[in-house]
């Protein structure tokens, strides 16, 4: 197996919070939860929050511009699959970093 997936994988399985940026209905929220881990999940667009809100998922409906959270050491945070739907992605990607005050892996699949 690669090494990088290794290093991914034993990263992931240490962790126990994920913040998903554009978790849409939460359906990723689920696969972590079901592995255990807390993930939070943030999505502008009510209607498509509210489905995993209905779930018991904890998903904050406000935009990457305006999400102001540190993060805490450990966090590992994801936007699968929202960073081609985002205005201006280089400002999310600093963005996102600037609130990354300890140490956090940030993983984005586009």
């Amino acid at each position: 197996m690669n090494h990088n997936i290794d290093f991914i994988k034993q990263w992931i399985e240490s962790q126990s919070r994920v913040l998903d940026v554009g978790c849409g209905p939460g359906t990723g929220l689920n696969a972590w939860k079901d592995l255990g881990i807390y993930a939070k999940g943030i999505e502008p667009d009510e209607s498509r929050a509210r489905h995993g809100i209905n779930q018991g998922l904890d998903i904050e409906t406000v935009t990457w511009m305006d999400f102001n959270e540190n993060l805490e050491k450990g966090t590992l945070l994801t936007s699968i699959q929202s960073l081609e739907h985002f205005y201006n992605p280089k400002n999310f990607l600093k963005h996102m970093r600037s609130l990354c005050k300890e140490e956090v892996m940030i993983y984005v699949e586009v």
